[in-house]
């Protein structure tokens, strides 16, 4: 009987040991797991803030466009051409800065075009430029702040510009 008791008791530690020590491994792979996804939002973040001067002067030309201010549209549209003009794409990732750089140079051309053009034609290239800054964000990222505003430009395009 004894011996009986020792053995369950002695089977009963190993499995315990051995559960214990997966646990840590399942909880191990859990912190690194939750590590690397918050690496990636604090990159995507800090892109996010790299081109805030870029969706600012975006949601400025959007919300001049939706007043039918052709002149506060015309201004934000130089701000915006001058803010791609200052991006610094070297700091984004080695294999995303010629897409980015293609993209910058399209959409700087659309600010340039939106501050010196009747409504009508800022219109036009609002609408492009709302496709340019969708496909930037979807690159680099962006704040929280812009992600909800963002989303709803690529809406308000439509009947803005539609």
């Amino acid at each position: 009987m004894k011996t009986t008791l020792l053995t369950i008791g002695l089977a009963l530690t190993i499995i315990s040991c051995n559960n214990s020590k997966t646990e840590q491994k399942a909880a191990d792979n859990t912190a690194e797991t939750a590590a690397k996804a918050e690496n990636t939002a604090t990159n995507d973040q800090e892109g996010g803030k790299a081109i805030t001067p870029v969706l600012d002067a975006y949601l400025a030309v959007k919300n001049a466009l939706v007043n039918d201010n052709q002149e506060e549209a015309a201004k934000a549209g130089g701000t915006l051409a001058t803010a791609l003009e200052g991006l610094d794409i070297s700091q984004f990732d080695a294999d995303k800065q010629t897409e980015l750089q293609e993209i910058v140079e399209v959409a700087k051309n659309h600010g340039e075009h939106i501050a010196e053009s009747e409504i009508g034609h800022q219109r036009e290239h609002f609408e492009a430029l709302s496709q340019d800054i969708k496909d930037m964000t979807a690159i680099v990222g962006t704040d929280t702040a812009h992600t909800t505003s963002i989303a709803l430009c690529t809406t308000i395009t439509k009947v803005v510009c539609g």
